[in-house]
Formats: C-alpha cells, sequence, structure tokens
C-alpha cells in the first residue's frame, strides 16, 4: 500500500514484538507447506484448512491451532468476504478440533504455599540473607501475595511503589493482558504480624539494600555485579530455584506455578472469587480461573506420593 514508515510503526505496535515472532513463524510454516502442495496461488480457504488440519494431524494442540489462525488471520486478504479467523469452514474446524482434542489445564494438582512459606521461615530475618536469597525470597512473596504473573513482577519500578498501609504498586508497563479500555493492575500488599512471611518488610529491605549500588528505576535487579536490570526469563530462574529448595519438581512444575497456587490457596480458605479475579487482574465473569488454575492443593506426604502416582 506504500504507506509511510510511521503508520507502519504505529502498525506493527498493535501486537508486541513476541507476538510478531510466533506469527512469523507461523506464516513461514504455512508459506513452505503452500509451495510444497503446489498451492501457492490458490486464493480460496482450502490450503488454510489444510494446513491447519496438516497441524492437528501432527499433534498439535487447541491453542497452538488457534495461534497458526490468528496469525494467517492477520496477516491475509479476506477470502470469501470473511477474515481468514472468522471463515465459517475455518470455524467449523476449529470447533472440531476443540471437540476432539479440547484444551486442558496444564496442572491437576498444584503445590501447597506452606511448602515455600516453611522453607523462607527457616532462613531467619531478613538483614541476615544475602542479597541472592532476599531477592528470591521477595520474589517468591510478590509472586504469592498477589498471583501475578513473571511479566507483572518485572515490570515494577520503584518510582510506582507508594510505601503507606496498604502499601500499593501501579503497573504502568503494558501488559499481555493489557487492554484497549482495561484498566492497569494495582498491586495490594498488606503487612503482616509475622516479619518473616510479610512481602512489605522484605519489600523495604531489599530497598535498603540495593539502593547503593541501583542504577536503574526496575525493581528487581541482579544479585551480582553490575546488578543490571533482570528480564522476566531471570524471574523464572529465580522462583524456579526457589521450588528446588522446597523439593518440588521443576520438570513437572515451573515458575508460572506460583499463580495456581497462590489463587487455589485464596480459594481454599474462603476468599471471594471476585476477590481472586481483581488481584490476578481477570475480567469478572473469566472461566480462566475455574478451568486452568483452581487446582486441588496437595500436602507435602501427598505430594510426593501424587509425583509418583503422576509418572507411574
Amino acid at each position: 500500500m506504500n504507506l509511510p514508515s510511521s503508520v507502519v510503526s504505529l502498525i506493527l505496535n498493535s501486537c508486541s514484538d513476541s507476538t510478531w515472532k510466533q506469527y512469523k513463524c507461523t506464516l513461514i510454516k504455512f508459506y513452505n507447506f503452500c509451495n510444497l502442495n503446489n498451492c501457492s496461488n490458490d486464493n480460496t480457504v482450502k490450503p488454510i484448512l489444510m494446513y491447519l488440519t496438516s497441524l492437528y494431524e501432527a499433534g498439535a494442540s487447541y491453542s497452538r491451532l488457534n495461534l497458526a489462525r490468528s496469525a494467517l488471520s492477520t496477516c491475509l486478504d479476506k477470502i470469501d468476504n470473511h477474515n481468514v479467523g472468522t471463515h465459517p469452514l475455518v470455524v467449523r474446524l476449529m470447533k472440531g478440533v476443540y471437540r476432539l482434542r479440547p484444551p486442558s489445564a496444564k496442572y491437576s494438582y498444584i503445590w501447597d504455599v506452606n511448602l515455600v512459606f516453611n522453607i523462607i521461615k527457616s532462613w531467619g530475618p531478613n538483614s541476615c540473607l544475602s542479597l541472592e536469597f532476599l531477592t528470591m525470597k521477595l520474589c517468591g512473596l510478590l509472586a504469592l501475595s498477589t498471583g501475578q504473573r513473571v511479566q507483572t513482577l518485572a515490570s515494577i519500578f520503584v518510582e510506582n511503589i507508594l510505601m503507606k498501609e496498604p502499601v500499593e504498586i501501579k503497573i504502568t508497563k503494558i501488559l499481555k493482558t493489557s487492554r484497549v479500555g482495561s484498566k492497569q493492575p494495582l498491586l495490594v500488599l498488606p503487612s503482616f504480624t509475622d516479619e518473616s512471611l510479610c512481602v512489605v518488610k522484605c519489600l523495604q529491605q531489599y530497598l535498603l539494600v540495593t539502593r547503593e549500588f541501583r542504577v536503574t528505576g526496575q525493581l528487581f535487579i541482579s544479585y551480582k555485579q553490575p546488578h543490571k536490570p533482570v528480564t522476566t526469563q531471570t524471574i523464572s530462574r529465580w522462583l524456579c530455584n526457589l521450588l528446588k529448595l522446597c523439593k518440588i519438581d521443576t520438570n513437572v512444575f515451573k515458575s508460572h506455578s506460583f499463580r495456581h497456587s497462590s489463587v487455589s490457596k485464596a480459594a481454599k480458605i474462603g476468599v471471594s472469587t471476585d476477590m481472586i479475579f481483581a488481584a490476578a487482574h481477570w475480567s469478572a465473569g473469566s472461566k480462566m480461573f475455574a478451568k486452568f488454575y483452581n487446582r486441588p492443593i496437595v500436602s507435602r506426604c501427598d505430594f510426593a506420593h501424587s509425583l509418583v502416582s503422576n509418572v507411574n
């Protein structure tokens, strides 16, 4: 269309870089599929249906096919006056995939937050912790007390932390769940009488210790020199290291399991779904919680038994 680069830049910013990377991978596979099957010049819906079916036959999940549909719908022209993603035959095919291979929750059960709390309490006062363990502790307590994704933790900036009772943290960066017209997350951290598990006390100690060498506004920085701001991958690794110290199998449970454990525990002790939805930044009426996150909680003994049963 010979659009100016400034216009193209705005259009490209409608999706994140990671989304475009996923779309690019799908489009390359689609074009290769069309060349291999001699349907590159076929402007009907047939090549798209054949491609999606080939992904299904290769074992792709419903969510993987849905990603492919989204990529093709975003980047290809309309077919029969329909966007690719809403073409009646594509919709029918996806319904068939859903019935035959419905999306399932990643975890059938989840570890108890007390496993993490117990190991953190055994470390002693915040003032006695090395920066590595203090950082790991703050990550774990923030993840469990807010029910937020790792991306949210990486988007916390010191300037957006309001130290009052309770502490409020504004998230100003665009997140995966950010939508036009929706509010950005506001993390609320109350103080606890048990200082060894108080996320506010841990946050205060972390800010105090890192103040001398902090060169960035991002809350979480590397505990090794030169103490640069860290990525979501680093925070995920810290959370997995904490799980390992709790003897939780990280081959099964990854950093995102903190979100599952947090909201599942909240539901079990009687926290209302409205409060859980607000804290986790889910829209009212969302089925995400019941379908994918609210899992049965297992204790230490049951946990080991469940892992063995799962392997068997």
